[in-house]
């Protein structure tokens, strides 16, 4: 169960005072599919098990609701409601409710109850489904994928294997809030660089992934960090600092990735 604490707020004639307990995820009513995003969205929303990542859940939630999910528009609001992760919009939130008391959601129908003179807008904050290219992928198909393109592209498969780790928790479907796609989070621009064609097929992204990561270690020399950085932060960030960026996002990043994979030299020999 996840306890809301109480807050309150004001935006222009609103007032919202809330103290409930709301329901665990997934909602029975669910259906299988949505109850799997449910979970998965969760876990992206509060950093259980996954790097805390609020726009993935959100993407997450929102194919969920796109199957119909009563708990995954009640969340979508809550999400609008309390700021977490997007702008806050009481307006929006409210909309989420509605459609999620709509479905049948009692406990919109309780949030509902202590939100006044609301004005009626459209949902909105979903954008184009994180899901409709990907497909489920088994742990021994990625597996195999990283060790076969690790060796056509001449990188460690375990190095791979510690970046698709730290940038989408080997999840093929990932979408990050700057709308990088897939395992090994491909922006549109790196897709195009590399020839990548569905950034969401995994055999694709991950050779995207590693011609790009091993384009970086020849442009640093081998510095396995430099090249790390600027997987994460752009070639330029790299090179206009001088090294590692000073992005807590960034050191933290080269940080997990070189925990994953306990290199014997932070400079890799290139073949």
């Amino acid at each position: 169960m996840r306890l809301v604490t109480v807050w309150s707020m004001r935006l222009g004639t609103v007032a919202l005072a809330a103290a409930m307990l709301l329901p665990p995820l997934p909602a029975l009513a669910d259906r299988p599919g949505a109850a799997d995003l449910l979970l998965r969205a969760f876990r992206y929303e509060h950093g259980e098990g996954v790097p805390q990542d609020y726009g993935r859940a959100l993407a997450l939630y929102c194919d969920a609701s796109r199957q119909g999910s009563a708990g995954a528009a009640l969340d979508i609001g809550w999400m609008f409601l309390s700021g977490r992760g997007v702008s806050r919009d009481i307006a929006v939130g409210t909309a989420w409710l509605r459609l999620a008391a709509k479905r049948g959601s009692g406990q919109a129908v309780e949030l509902l109850e202590l939100i006044v003179r609301v004005p009626a807008v459209e949902t909105r904050g979903c954008g184009a489904p994180a899901r409709t290219l990907a497909r489920r992928v088994p742990a021994k198909e990625i597996a195999s994928l990283v060790a076969s393109i690790g060796a056509e592209t001449r990188l460690d498969p375990r190095l791979l294997s510690a970046v698709i780790a730290t940038e989408s928790a080997f999840q093929p479907d990932a979408v990050s809030p700057r709308q990088a796609r897939g395992l090994m989070q491909l922006t549109d621009g790196t897709a195009r660089r590399f020839g990548v064609s569905n950034v969401f097929e995994p055999a694709d992204n991950i050779r995207g992934g590693a011609l790009y990561l091993r384009w970086l270690l020849r442009r640093f020399d081998g510095d396995l960090p430099l090249a790390l950085a600027g997987y994460n932060a752009g070639e330029g960030a790299v090179a206009r600092y001088g090294g590692v960026p000073p992005y807590a996002e960034t050191r933290a990043y080269v940080d997990r990735v070189l925990s994953l994979y306990p290199a014997p030299s932070d400079r890799l020999p290139l073949r």
